[in-house]
């Protein structure tokens, strides 16, 4: 019987090692499973993350595209002077006023710097009306300077010879 309980025994000692070893297994097993979830959690999330910081670049950059088309046509350039003077002369004969541009004179900067535009203009009407096209001469969307203002009195008609400065930057 001795013999048999030694079996026993040892049957029991190897049942329990091979559980042990099962268990060992299982351990890091299920640790190796879950470095692997972890991992492919993180990269979900970092998945997650570009796709998020990729939709607001492009939101970013419709919105830039807007506003450098807002600001290019804020500046003035070149290309759009001529426009601008027509706006001038518009405003002048909106007002009821004789407006004629009689020069205008581009320096270039020395430094790379902006150039500087110079405009010398006549009207001629009514006083008001007069007032009224300095003031929007000087609600222009750029930088004025208004170096020389003369007005005079003629027969019943208020003339103006006005010159005027702005930058413009050229590309």
């Amino acid at each position: 019987m001795k013999t048999r309980t030694r079996s026993f025994v040892i049957l029991l000692l190897l049942i329990t090692a091979l559980l042990f070893a099962l268990l060992v297994f299982g351990i890091y097993d299920v640790k190796g499973k879950n470095e692997e979830a972890s991992r492919l959690l993180n990269l979900l999330d970092r998945r997650a993350e570009e796709e998020s910081l990729s939709f607001s670049i492009r939101g970013i950059q419709s919105g830039i595209a807007e506003d450098v088309g807002k600001f290019e046509e804020l500046t003035l350039s070149s290309d759009n002077l001529v426009g601008l003077l027509e706006d001038i002369e518009g405003a002048g004969k909106s007002l009821g006023l004789a407006t004629s541009i009689v020069s205008v004179e581009k320096l270039s900067s020395e430094e790379g710097g902006p150039n500087t535009i110079f405009i010398e203009l006549e009207t001629a009407g009514a006083w008001a009306r007069s007032l009224a096209f300095l003031e929007s001469i000087e609600s222009l969307p750029h930088r004025v300077v208004m170096h020389d203002v003369n007005f005079s009195k003629g027969v019943g008609l208020w003339r103006a010879r006005i010159t005027l400065s702005l930058f413009i930057f050229d590309k």
